[in-house]
């Protein structure tokens, strides 16, 4: 039993008034809602109203205000469940990626510094360097410019907002050449440090273009629905 364009529009509004305003989560949880309301109409022989009070029951624990926790360090968030859990496990996700990948990639680097022409390896890897991170920059602005003229609300968005300044800012000062250039110290720890860095930021910008990207076909499967 396929449901109608108005009981979807009311599970949609239930979740709204529950806290769930973030797109992308609930368009999933209202698919997910629906098929279990047309399963539980089917099998029960129940009427919509009272199937969607038993299915929203199963998602009450989903549904509960949680507050933020250890990896999203802000007072003022609060959400259900689902959407804390959610933002928990990008946060988690992001960090240990952009503190583990960078390390190999580090020694590589610095191991091809040492190995070829150290200063015309150097010199090629740092103009590279800065070229990529001012393309960076602007990227980043148009994804900002994506982001905010977009009525919807996603928690793409979200992430993109709290931490693309990340690679904004350092990046603009590697790109124009204001962010001290380490890579010709002599000391291997010095350039081992500057190196990972580097990549580190690299790995940031990735991980907001997705964002922006996840953020766009949100809004595409919203168009669809």
């Amino acid at each position: 039993m396929k449901l109608t364009t108005q009981q979807i529009a009311e599970i949609d509004e239930t979740l709204v008034l529950n806290g769930l305003i973030y797109d992308d989560i609930k368009l999933e949880v209202t698919d997910h809602i629906a098929s279990e309301i047309e399963t539980k109409m089917e099998e029960s022989n129940i009427l919509f109203d009272d199937a969607l009070y038993q299915v929203l029951l199963n998602w009450n624990e989903q549904m509960k205000p949680s507050l933020y926790n250890f990896w999203i360090r802000r007072k003022s968030f609060r959400g259900p469940r689902i959407v804390v859990d959610k933002c928990v496990s990008y946060y988690k996700s992001t960090f240990f990626i952009s503190s583990l990948v960078p390390i190999p990639f580090a020694v590589i680097s610095i191991l091809c510094f040492h190995l070829f022409n150290q200063e015309i390896a150097i010199r090629i890897f740092r103009n590279s360097i800065r070229i990529l991170y001012l393309l960076e920059v602007l990227l980043i602005s148009l994804g900002w410019i994506l982001i905010w003229n977009s009525k919807a609300k996603t928690t793409f968005s979200y992430y993109f907002k709290k931490s693309s300044y990340l690679v904004y800012v350092m990046p603009l000062a590697v790109g124009l050449g204001f962010w001290p250039n380490k890579l010709m110290e002599e000391d291997f720890a010095i350039q081992s440090i500057f190196t990972y860095f580097l990549i580190v930021m690299a790995l940031f910008f990735v991980a907001n273009i997705m964002l922006i990207i996840n953020h766009l076909k949100t809004i595409e499967k919203l168009k669809l629905s």
